[in-house]
């Protein structure tokens, strides 16, 4: 059906007026759906019948859209619930426009991507790919099908050309992640005829849209950083004195700070004219900062918009940053915002509490004793994984240590030069979350930044190895300048205490000790930038400091996938407390030291634990009462 100049309530009477049932359940899933983010009838008849503006109104689920987790638990739905309606909803747009009839026959052609979907299981069953790795083939497909494509068409150009078919970003993730496939299946003789001559090559950051920030503002945002984040005890008047006290905020703290003025700066940019001035401190009058707030509160509930909790923390930041760089009249005019802007008000006490997201993550978590045991075990299930990679190089007779070298790796064939970067990646991977979970679990659920860093070496030492002692042991210590709440610890005079990870019998449940010895002896060496690197976890890229951190956010979710128990690097944190918690709740105070946190902001966090513990023992009680009291025995007939 052409669907020019018809609207989305069009697409609903389409969907209840068919005789197909299926398509009246979409219909009646699709008003569910856009009722939720209060559009009526009314509101439809205004939108266009268009699959992007649909996707605009109701999003896919994703977890890191904190506004729409919290919309899902408003209306009593769970994440699947939202899953089902909204793509319901989709499908029947998509009927609607005549897309789903375009998309089934590009489906059905027999060219190269129909081929390469047939010999890939066979690459499957070798261990070369990953089925989820061949699932992406089905999304570039159709990209490339509807610009008349055939994959051995593609090059770089025309593969960034697909983006105009993506609806979402969401969906040109996994056109990228098809156009990686297309490069990890050229080394294998069964596909080459089937494929591009050349490599696409990475396309991580292609039209990417960046933060716009004029030149004579860049310098400038990084020395405001610079002097919110150095914290100088008022008291302290000499020179001296402030140079030796003052302290540091965490470079996470300093991220939030940069990130907020940088969005700040661009979003204003957009808005009005602001290339003429020398200096940020122009761009801070009442009107600028209402506009930039409105903007980001217009676009809140969209896909790329800032949610209410990350707005209230950037405009806090700006406030920080705007007293701390003589700017009272602008920091106190955006503290009088924060108590009367909706936007502001819902982010701060989002801001208060867990995510609804994260508080669902954690009840399913309780909900079963499986997920607990994988959760508290994870770090052994990924250092035999790590292992078995190792064995198998072995077996195959690759040296991963040698083959660590680019310049090594590239002398293979290209059939063991595919083995070896596999079995590689694969011990790298599985050996580097075993360690961080080993650190995590058994030691402390420290903040990702502070684990990914912990130093060997150097004046800021923070991981020790004490192997040679008569009683082996590891010990962490980070101080407080190191830490995102530094500032509020010192001032309660709190720090973390030392967190010592020793050496344990067989059988005595602790397996942390032998998960750091084999990833320091087997894994670490496999990293170039073990050799120069003081840091616990070395980077691949001898340049860097250590790990870069979107590496290890890929590895561990695709780790922790693979053992059916998906999470963050933050998750260990909710994790830890809410088992704890759960198990007893007279332990806020222990997690409070454990965490570096205020003991409030633990029972504020976790208060949907001990309540719903003190509902199901009230049940019991009753139920014990009236046993007590002579049960009576009931009969019905069901």
């Amino acid at each position: 059906m052409n669907a020019s100049n018809q609207t989305l309530l069009d697409a609903v009477r389409f969907g209840e007026d068919s005789t197909d049932p299926t398509l009246r359940q979409y219909a009646k899933n699709f008003l569910r759906v856009t009722a939720s983010r209060g559009f009526d009838r009314s509101n439809l008849a205004q939108e266009p019948a268009d699959l992007t503006r649909y996707l605009e109104i109701a999003p896919k689920f994703n977890k890191r859209l904190t506004w729409l987790g919290e919309s899902i638990v408003r209306q009593g739905w769970s994440a699947s619930t939202y899953k089902q309606y909204q793509s319901d909803g989709r499908r029947l747009v998509e009927h609607f426009t005549g897309e789903f009839a375009e998309r089934s026959e590009r489906k059905a052609r027999r060219d190269g991507f129909a081929a390469a979907a047939e010999r890939g299981p066979m690459l499957v069953d070798a261990g070369l790919v990953k089925v989820e790795e061949l699932r992406s083939l089905a999304a570039i497909a159709d990209a490339a099908r509807a610009e008349g494509h055939d994959l051995a068409d593609l090059d770089r150009e025309r593969v960034i050309a697909l983006k105009k078919h993506c609806p979402t970003e969401n969906h040109w993730t996994k056109v990228k992640r098809g156009a990686k496939l297309i490069d990890k299946l050229l080394p294998y003789p069964c596909m080459r005829d089937l494929l591009p001559p050349t490599e696409i090559g990475s396309l991580s950051g292609v039209l990417r849209e960046e933060r716009t920030i004029p030149p004579q503002f860049a310098a400038e945002i990084d020395a405001w950083v610079g002097c919110v984040s150095r914290i100088v005890p008022p008291e302290l008047a000499s020179e001296e004195a402030r140079e030796l006290y003052a302290t540091e905020l965490s470079a996470g703290s300093k991220g939030i700070h940069q990130a907020a003025l940088r969005a700040y700066v661009d979003t204003l940019g957009k808005l009005q004219t602001i290339t003429a001035l020398n200096t940020i401190g122009g761009l801070f009058d009442g009107a600028a900062i209402e506009r930039v707030i409105v903007a980001w509160d217009r676009a809140s509930n969209s896909p790329r918009g800032l949610s209410a909790r990350t707005i209230y923390r950037y405009i806090d930041c700006i406030r920080l940053a705007l007293d701390a760089n003589g700017h009272p009249t602008a920091a106190l005019k955006i503290k009088t915002l924060c108590t009367a802007l909706p936007i502001l008000l819902e982010g701060k006490a989002a801001n208060e509490f867990m995510s609804a997201e994260t508080e669902q993550w954690c009840r399913d978590l309780l909900a079963s004793d499986e997920r607990q045991r994988l959760f508290e075990m994870q770090h052994v299930y990924y250092a035999t994984k790590a292992n078995e990679a190792l064995e198998a190089a072995a077996a195959a007779g690759l040296d991963l240590v040698a083959l660590s070298d680019p310049e090594a790796m590239r002398r293979l064939s290209l059939e063991k030069r595919s083995a070896a970067k596999h079995l590689l990646r694969r011990a790298r991977m599985f050996g580097t979350c075993a360690a961080f979970a080993a650190i995590e679990i058994e030691a402390a659920p420290f903040r990702k930044s502070n684990t990914l860093k912990l130093c060997r070496s150097g004046q800021r030492q923070t991981f020790f190895d004490h192997r040679g002692a008569p009683a082996p042991y590891f010990e962490i210590i980070i101080p407080n300048e190191l830490l995102k709440n530094s500032k509020a610890l010192t001032k309660r005079n709190r720090s973390l205490p030392p967190f010592k990870i020793a050496k344990g019998r067989p059988g005595d449940g602790t397996y942390a000790y032998g998960i750091l010895e084999f990833f320091l002896k087997k894994i670490r060496p496999l990293f170039p930038g073990a050799r120069t690197s003081g840091a616990l976890f070395a980077p691949i890229n001898p340049r860097h400091d250590s790990l870069c951190v979107g590496t290890f956010d890929e590895w561990l979710r695709e780790c922790s996938t693979e053992i059916e128990l998906p999470l963050t690097a933050h998750n260990f944190r909710h994790g830890l407390c809410s088992i704890e918690i759960n198990h007893d709740p007279s332990c806020i105070e222990q997690l409070a030291d454990l965490l570096a946190d205020h003991p409030n902001t633990i029972r504020r966090y976790y208060a949907f634990i001990d309540r719903e513990e003190q509902a199901r023992r009230l049940q019991r009680d009753r139920a014990n009462r009236r046993k007590a009291s002579g049960a009576i025995n009931l009969r019905l007939a069901v």
